[in-house]
């Protein structure tokens, strides 16, 4: 087998083991409670199902209540969010409108 070859197998490979694992175990460990590390805040704790939803690749947060005494959060959580993964209990969230990596980590 040749070296070309065998690098494509091993591309598909671990291309294929990310797409699965992105749709069937990811959904189960972004579940839990995560606090604020980096990046632009989007409140401080968030839970999965508590603040937001993930569809898909996007994020969805619901209704901030205190968003009269904190207008910048509730400005980014209406911002275009995509989920950019959860891996070694962090959460990843891309902000498209701001084009930065906000970073949560679990508690």
């Amino acid at each position: 087998m040749s070296k070309r070859k065998k690098i494509s197998i091993l591309f598909l490979l671990i291309f294929s083991i990310l797409i699965i694992d992105r749709f069937t175990w990811m959904p189960n460990r972004v579940n839990g409670l995560y606090l604020w590390e980096s990046g632009p805040s989007l409140g401080d704790p968030i839970s999965y199902n508590y603040d937001f939803n993930i569809d898909g690749t996007t994020i969805k947060f619901k209704e901030f209540i205190n968003k009269e005494f904190w207008p910048e959060i509730d400005k980014n959580r209406n911002d275009k969010l995509y989920f950019a993964g959860c891996y070694l209990g962090n959460l990843y969230i891309y902000n498209v409108d701001s084009q930065k990596l906000i970073i949560y980590t679990k508690k």
